[in-house]
């Protein structure tokens, strides 16, 4: 078990990330901070892997949702994903974005804890449209 200390969240421009990051000279070496929605969670971290980002917090695009437990899912798409990726409940992630826009900042500064022990995830089957619903 390792950390990452003192990186950055920095929020992914797009936000939702369904395209190749205009950002990526900040996200390299940090934490991409990416919304629900539009595309694939596959999509996202792609995106948010190929701009050099660390990681990526995807947070819920829904106000009103209090999801506890959400499905990352592959999309069958067969493309390589190799940093991590967590879910953040729309609140949380709000709270973190008014932060960094309120004092005129690229990003918050975070500390994170790694656990390296890799398992293969459960194969969940869905249908098609039933990806990033």
């Amino acid at each position: 078990n390792q950390f990452l200390e003192n990186i950055y969240l920095i929020p992914a421009k797009p936000f939702k990330a369904c395209s190749r990051l205009q950002n990526d000279f900040e996200l390299n070496g940090n934490i991409a901070l990416i919304e629900r929605g539009d595309c694939s969670f596959v999509t996202k971290i792609t995106n948010g892997q190929a701009s050099g980002a660390l990681g990526v917090i995807v947070m819920d695009d829904k106000p009103t949702a209090d999801v506890h437990f959400v499905d990352m899912i592959d999309d069958m798409t067969q493309r390589n994903i190799i940093i991590p990726a967590m879910f953040l409940q729309y609140r949380d992630g709000h709270m973190i974005l008014n932060s960094i826009e309120k004092n005129h900042l690229i990003g918050a500064r975070i500390n994170i804890p790694l656990n390296l022990t890799y398992n293969q995830m459960l194969k969940v089957h869905r249908a098609p449209g039933s990806y990033w619903l």
